[in-house]
């Protein structure tokens, strides 16, 4: 894959998202300090100067980033064959500042979030509501008040 600059910019954004690194663009700019999401959006579609340390602030959110590829193509995206992650132990040092890599707003996808998520949003069919009707509900009343 033969692509410009810019487009390896885009290509390792879109990376981060897909892994889950970061919600969206627009998350991945924070991470970096942009709080204005235009701001970031017009230097990724080289509208606007690349700030100098545009690449290193890249580098310390996601340290596996190969800066040589990122500037000239040259060799891989990733420094590691795995993205350099760890899941055998904690992945940000302690510091949940550390790297951008903040826990609590982009947590690991669990099974158990994944069927809660859809599960919120299709609705039971008649049969499992009939299953999963609560125990704890009162019998209705046969009797007509006299």
């Amino acid at each position: 894959m033969d692509i410009n600059k810019i487009g390896r910019y885009k290509f390792f954004l879109q990376y981060l998202v897909g892994i889950g690194f970061a919600p969206d663009q627009k998350g991945i700019g924070q991470m970096i300090g942009y709080n204005n999401p235009s701001a970031f959006s017009q230097v990724i579609n080289g509208k606007k100067q690349m700030p100098k340390d545009f690449t290193a602030k890249l580098k310390r959110l996601y340290p596996d980033l190969n800066e040589a590829w990122l500037e000239s193509g040259e060799g891989k995206m990733l420094l590691t064959e795995n993205g350099g992650q760890n899941f055998f132990g904690d992945i940000n040092g302690g510091d949940n500042n550390f790297s951008g890599r903040d826990m609590t707003v982009n947590p690991p996808c669990t099974l158990d979030s994944i069927l809660i998520k859809y599960s919120r949003k299709s609705p039971l069919n008649e049969s499992s509501q009939r299953r999963h009707k609560p125990r704890h509900a009162k019998p209705k009343s046969r009797w007509i008040g006299s």
